[in-house]
């Protein structure tokens, strides 16, 4: 059953039953019959005239409980807020979760002009400036292990190969924070630091998303310094 919802959970939209039962190598008979009982406990939801599948009520219920727990998340509040308001751009918190961020929480951007995201959306981790910069709490010794030699790729900017990766990621080191240069969404910069906490390494990450456009020198030289002023108000 956990199976299913994390399909369903990771997926672009509803799914049919068909679809399913290819993806878990689950029979479309058992596979009905599970479906309908996490329907009826409220897991899952049916859209009878489409036949698709999605999320039900009692999963948002779920995830919202999860969001609103007592941790680094909840105590990184006051400071995305804050960020958000000094910058006027799209503020993220992501997390680590295998080889994916994995977006937990956003404050959106006060200009018309904005980055379009999700909370929940999970993105390959090489190719976001949050998954960069907690890769960057790692020593290469492990990177070498977690990463495979090819890597997912998102735009044709996105560093896909566990060479370049490491490259980029010593230098994320270097400066202290991590740049995805247009590497996720095209026309997009974003720059993040890691949030260093009693964990080691770290699993969390913040980030700031501006459009290349309004991407001038000092507005980004201003990003970076108060995303370093951010690490250590949340420090812990």
């Amino acid at each position: 059953m956990l199976q299913i919802l994390e399909v369903l959970g990771s997926s672009a939209g509803p799914q049919q039953l068909t679809e399913l039962a290819r993806e878990l190598s689950i029979p479309k008979s058992s596979l009905h019959g599970i479906l309908e009982t996490l329907r009826h406990r409220g897991w899952v939801e049916l859209d009878k005239l489409t036949g698709r599948y999605a999320l039900g009520i009692r999963s948002m219920h779920l995830a919202s409980s999860y969001l609103d727990s007592p941790g680094v998340l909840q105590r990184a509040g006051s400071t995305l807020d804050w960020l958000n308001a000094a910058t006027e751009e799209t503020v993220q918190f992501g997390r680590l979760d295998g080889y994916e961020v994995v977006y937990l929480a956003k404050r959106q951007s006060r200009h018309p002009v904005q980055l379009i995201s999700d909370v929940g959306k999970r993105l390959p981790a090489n190719a976001t400036a949050l998954g960069k910069a907690i890769l960057a709490e790692y020593p290469d010794e492990e990177l070498e292990v977690m990463l495979a030699e090819s890597l997912p790729r998102l735009t044709t900017r996105t560093l896909a190969t566990r060479s370049e990766l490491l490259a980029d990621l010593a230098r994320v080191r270097e400066r202290g924070y991590a740049v995805d240069n247009e590497e996720a969404i095209d026309e997009i910069y974003c720059f993040a630091i890691a949030l260093r906490q009693r964990s080691i390494p770290t699993t969390d990450a913040i980030s700031v998303s501006i459009p290349k456009f309004r991407a001038t020198d000092s507005t980004l030289r201003n990003i970076t310094e108060l995303l370093l002023e951010a690490r250590t108000r949340l420090e812990v």
